[in-house]
């Protein structure tokens, strides 16, 4: 259809070399990044004036914007951006294809970023508490491992993040 000659048997092979090697993670890896992402647009909606003017840009821009304008302790702000970034890592290693033992070293990354943050916290939870975790850490409260849950959708199918029982 293209006129260039593409062999679809053999893109059908790769296509299916690439289904062999997803790592059983990436689910929930890919879906907890974009829901970090999707936060991190509140809070840069709350944090900037014109935020609707930020057009086009991806998760380590956002990501850079968010710890420029950061209006929080200076120390918070640089390990959510280290943990963020990790967690990005994480998501890129997962998305590529990287082999386990790769996306197992950015998780230790990430488990050591958010260490800093929660001590302890990630050998107990791994990524969604980590994910519940980074979400908690953006709130003006402090933040505590007992406290943070993942919710089922309620009626209406929303979805967040809460704290209490």
């Amino acid at each position: 259809m293209g006129r260039i000659d593409y062999d679809k048997l053999a893109g059908l092979q790769r296509l299916g070399e690439a289904r062999a090697k997803l790592d059983d993670r990436a689910g929930t890896i890919l879906t907890y990044h974009a829901a970090l992402e999707r936060e991190m647009d509140i809070v840069l909606a709350r944090l900037l004036p014109r935020a609707d003017r930020l057009k086009g840009l991806g998760f380590g821009h956002k990501l850079s914007v968010l710890h420029a304008a950061w209006r929080g302790p200076e120390d918070a702000g640089d390990k959510l951006a280290h943990a963020l970034f990790r967690f990005n890592e994480l998501r890129n290693a997962i998305a590529h294809g990287d082999d386990a033992k790769k996306v197992d070293q950015k998780l230790a990354s990430l488990a050591e970023a958010f260490d800093a943050i929660l001590p302890g916290a990630a050998e107990v939870g791994g990524v969604e508490l980590i994910a519940a975790g980074l979400v908690g850490y953006l709130a003006d409260e402090p933040l505590n491992i007992e406290n943070l849950k993942i919710p089922p959708p309620n009626a209406s199918g929303a979805k967040g993040v809460v704290e209490g029982p």
